[in-house]
């Protein structure tokens, strides 16, 4: 697996709020091409909708390589429904999902494509070490059909399907490498230290395999 960073503007990306927790991870699509690059996310989300970075977290392409666009404490840009997760405020209502998920987004368009199986094994392999770091199960993972109650199709239901097999456990989501010894968790990396020891974990396990 290959992980890089992009961050063409860290100013503009220190400016994002810091998140409240990682209570979840939220999977989306970008309804493009499989030749969609990341200069692409950029235009529509930077340059055009006025972000600060790209609203995901994480993007996972075609071939299974993963960029991470924006630091994981950092809020995304990627569900404004509220969460009904921890406290509520004076609007009666409860931070988005935002403040409380990492957004993952699946480069294709999954009304009609089919997951590959780099990307799904990618997926795999950076949820096993997230849920380790943030204390996270399967339970913990959802898409924004899902929290939006059905007011939008993404993530595409051939994505949808397999995410939705996740729960009843007839999907594979985690590796069956043997835990990481884990010293430090992610979360007490520095932000731009955080995923290369995040590619360094999941490179490990392929080493002793």
């Amino acid at each position: 697996m290959n992980i890089t960073t992009y961050y063409p503007d860290i100013d503009s990306i220190n400016k994002i709020p810091d998140n409240s927790s990682v209570s979840a991870i939220m999977v989306h699509h970008s309804v493009s091409g499989e030749n969609t690059k990341i200069e692409d996310l950029h235009k529509w989300h930077v340059k055009d909708r006025g972000f600060n970075a790209i609203g995901y977290h994480l993007v996972i392409f075609r071939d299974g390589k993963v960029i991470q666009t924006r630091p994981f404490d950092k809020c995304g840009a990627h569900c404004e429904i509220p969460s009904g997760i921890g406290k509520v405020g004076s609007n009666g209502l409860t931070k988005s999902w935002n403040h409380h998920s990492l957004g993952v987004c699946f480069i294709g368009d999954f009304r009609t494509d089919e997951v590959t199986q780099a990307q799904w094994q990618s997926f795999s392999d950076v949820c096993y070490l997230l849920f380790r770091s943030f204390n996270l199960s399967t339970a913990d993972i959802t898409w924004h059909r899902k929290a939006t109650k059905g007011r939008t199709e993404c993530p595409g239901p051939n994505l949808i399907s397999k995410l939705e097999n996740i729960q009843l456990n007839s999907e594979t989501i985690v590796t069956t490498h043997e835990p990481v010894p884990v010293e430090k968790t992610l979360t007490q990396f520095s932000t731009l230290d955080l995923i290369e020891e995040l590619s360094k974990r999941i490179h490990a396990q392929y080493d002793k395999n």
